[in-house]
């Protein structure tokens, strides 16, 4: 990837740019810019991804996760014993839905269609279609012999010249995968961020995992997931604005980390044993060891054990922390327990984790309930009670779904106990999104979302309207936003889009902002090459520009190309120098 930043107003920056250092970015293009994997961003992929993570908007989704549903995308999971275990262990499917799915296959064979996943106890019409991006139900990728070694890398770089005092800063990452005889898997990172103080890497990972159908044994970087996350989650929670099918998590327990930086995996290793309908669980990550390396090295074990039913599981957690230092010779550790449950009773989610904090003997809760009515609605509502964090709260969410019209709503209450100016911190926030399918091609949608609370700034309104047009060959957009919370921000803009069958895609998007205070931004996500998840925010006057081409030129490679500009000519009082940017990147898959 080549990414360069100038200030469009200076022209002997600009001469700097294209003649000078002309040799150079193409070197950082070679050396650095290619991965051995090809991926897709259209509107309707990432509109699959926030139904899977029920996310209301792209801007709000974390980006680790979207790119790692996109992969999902590309490479769909065949239904058999396997693909199930992999959709479950990156939380595509519950514990509940998957061991459902796995008694279907032992007694029927495969599922060969959406309408019989439908009937699956655990899915129906709505659930099976959020999975159907994900999924095949014919195997038609070539057989590998058992033997065969599979791998995959990527190699990404970037150089960026940014200011007026020309400084030049540029990073690289490197990550990649192999996979031994079916059931060895071991992938390895490497990265530099644009500030480190030298050229060596910045970040490292690094992951070795064995697994049968007895379970898994993982060393390195990992990640973890229990119950609903309030014991043990150690990668990002959403936003409290979601739709109903995010109410309840669905627990993956243990899976590998493949990152360039591993920043939200935990570091040390991990056991997974299966037996019948029990699961056991162990853990011992080094939280430290990345950045002192052996000097105050501490120590943070966890178990979990998890039985599992026809209509549910049942889970128990024990997790430490003794990261928490007071003096040199003295920690005190964290330490909490958890049991958290999930039953499906008639299409009926019902689930709960409670926490018991055994050094602040606080304990927590979170319960909930998520269930369809008829195949048009579908409700949720949870409860939550987090000492730690002094955060309470009922949140309640529906969603409907008719022929040509689709409507989300979304509601949360929060209760902070702590005095802000002798009174505590209540907050409302509420969401609608409305959307109109008029044709197969054209749709709009309407959204609202409000924020009232006792502190700060005490209303935040934002309403935003979107029409697109989806044809065989030409794709065009429309948005305006007006976001009003210390003073009015407004933001528009027009996208027009051309797909050249598979081998060419080319987007040209122009936009317009008025957003005179930093607490009126407003956050755009904005296409960009793959394995970069672009939502900026835009403050001050001013107007942007940006193109965004791919091209498949051969079954072995694609290249992204994006260019964007971005001006505040419109500004009062405080001017701002303008940016321009530059991405290019070659994927080849080998």
């Amino acid at each position: 990837m080549l990414k360069t930043t100038y200030n469009p107003f200076s022209q002997d920056i600009f001469a700097k740019i294209v003649v000078e250092d002309m040799k150079r970015m193409v070197m950082v293009l070679i050396v650095f810019a290619f991965s051995v994997r090809v991926y897709a961003q259209t509107e309707g992929e990432v509109s699959a991804v926030l139904r899977v993570l029920g996310q209301l908007s792209i801007e709000e989704a974390d980006a680790e996760d979207v790119d790692r549903l996109l992969q999902f995308i590309n490479n769909p999971v065949v239904l058999d014993m396997k693909g199930i275990e992999r959709l479950e262990s990156n939380g595509l499917l519950s514990p509940y839905q998957s061991a459902s799915l796995k008694d279907y296959l032992s007694r029927h064979g495969m599922v060969m269609s959406l309408a019989e996943l439908s009937s699956v106890d655990g899915f129906g019409g709505n659930s099976a279609g959020c999975l159907s991006p994900f999924i095949t139900f014919q195997d038609m990728r070539n057989k590998k012999d058992a033997h065969e070694v599979d791998g995959k890398m990527d190699i990404k770089g970037a150089f960026r010249l940014a200011g007026d005092n020309s400084s030049e800063e540029w990073n690289y990452g490197l990550r990649g995968n192999i996979s031994l005889f079916g059931n060895v898997d071991m992938s390895f990172s490497a990265s530099r961020s644009y500030d480190a103080p030298e050229g060596y890497p910045s970040a490292y990972g690094g992951t070795l995992m064995y697994s049968n159908r007895f379970g898994k044994i993982i060393v390195g970087d990992f990640n973890a997931r229990f119950g609903q996350g309030i014991c043990l989650w150690n990668t990002a929670m959403f936003s409290s604005l979601t739709s109903p099918s995010s109410f309840m998590k669905k627990p993956s327990g243990l899976s590998a980390s493949y990152s360039y930086t591993g920043s939200s995996a935990l570091t040390g290793a991990a056991v997974e044993l299966s037996a019948g309908r029990w699961k056991f669980s162990a853990l011992a990550s080094f939280p430290q060891i990345k950045k002192s390396g052996m000097e105050g090295l501490s120590v943070d074990p966890a178990v979990n054990v998890t039985r599992y039913f026809p209509f549910g599981h049942v889970s128990m957690t024990h997790y430490m922390s003794f990261s928490n230092v007071v003096d040199s010779n003295f920690r005190i550790p964290k330490m909490r327990s958890s049991v958290d449950a999930s039953i499906c009773v008639r299409g009926v989610n019902i689930f709960s984790e409670t926490v018991a904090d055994w050094v602040s003997m606080k304990p927590s809760f979170v319960a909930g309930v998520e269930s369809g009515v008829g195949e048009r609605l579908t409700l949720a509502s949870l409860v939550r009670y987090l000492p730690s964090s002094n955060e309470h709260g009922l949140a309640f969410s529906g969603e409907v779904r008719l022929k040509k019209h689709e409507g989300v709503f979304s509601t949360d209450l929060l209760y902070d106990p702590r005095q802000n100016d002798g009174a505590r911190r209540i907050q409302f926030k509420g969401q609608c999104r409305w959307r109109w399918n008029m044709s197969e091609s054209i749709w709009t949608e309407l959204r609202l979302t409000e924020r009232i609370r006792t502190w700060g700034s005490p209303f935040r309104t934002d309403a935003r309207i979107d029409l697109h047009y989806s044809g065989e060959s030409w794709l065009a957009s429309l948005r305006f936003n007006v976001l009003a919370c210390i003073n009015t921000g407004l933001l528009g803009y027009a996208e027009a889009g051309y797909k050249f069958g598979r081998m060419l895609k080319i987007y040209f998007r122009q936009g317009l902002f008025r957003i005179d205070d930093w607490d009126d931004r407003i956050y755009v996500y904005e296409r960009d090459a793959p394995g970069n998840f672009n939502v900026p925010a835009f403050y001050g006057r001013g107007l942007w520009s940006s193109i965004y081409l791919t091209s498949k030129f051969a079954r072995w490679g694609s290249i992204y190309l994006k260019a964007s500009y971005i001006a505040y000519p419109f500004m009062q009082e405080k001017k701002k120098p303008g940016k321009a940017e530059l991405k290019l990147q070659l994927s080849l898959q080998l």
